[in-house]
């Protein structure tokens, strides 16, 4: 019995289901369902429609050979720059010398063979240090408890030292008006 306002009715009784209309099935002419079957089975993949970042371009023999004629001319100013730079820094050193081409190239060959003793002994050394088997002991069930405990103790007694110092810094450097202590405080305090 539900109250309306007026008097007591029943409950009322629930409204009918709803009837939906389904959509009529329409059927695949064999056109489109070939359609819809490669739409569903292939990836389409999209194409990058980037454009190149330089254009590219084929060099004649004429123009290759002018470019290694520009570039071997350059390195052969730069390394005749370089050869001047040094003589005239150690002419200044040392004035009143002067480098011949045998000094400079047996300079040249020592400085190059150094660089390739540098190197050799660099590769053994990388090698020695990464390439070396690792000898590794395998431990047992009381090693590895052993080093458990040892561990756990170590960090325990670091973490009540900290604790500690802590306790030390902020709370005992602070002197507390005396009137606030009680005994249990200060007897907490001359026992830290």
């Amino acid at each position: 019995m539900m109250y309306d306002g007026q008097c007591y009715t029943s409950f009322p009784t629930p409204p009918p289901p709803l009837a939906v209309q389904a959509s009529p099935r329409r059927k695949l002419a064999p056109d489109e369902m070939d359609k819809s079957l490669q739409r569903l089975t292939f990836k389409k993949e999209r194409k990058n429609m980037l454009v190149p970042l330089t254009p590219r371009v084929v060099l004649g023999s004429a123009a290759i050979e002018a470019s290694n004629n520009r570039l071997y001319t350059q390195e052969m100013e730069r390394r005749k720059r370089k050869k001047d730079f040094v003589t005239s820094k150690y002419v200044s050193k040392e004035p009143g010398t002067t480098l011949d081409s045998q000094a400079v190239s047996e300079s040249v060959e020592r400085l190059y063979r150094y660089g390739q003793q540098h190197l050799t002994d660099l590769s053994k050394t990388l090698d020695r240090k990464y390439n070396a088997k690792r000898e590794t002991k395998a431990l047992n069930r009381e090693e590895i408890r052993e080093y458990n405990d040892r561990f756990y103790t170590s960090r325990k007694d670091l973490g009540k030292e900290n604790i500690g110092k802590l306790v030390d810094k902020y709370v005992l450097q602070h002197d507390l008006p005396r009137k606030v202590l009680t005994k249990e405080q200060q007897v907490c305090r001359t026992h830290m």
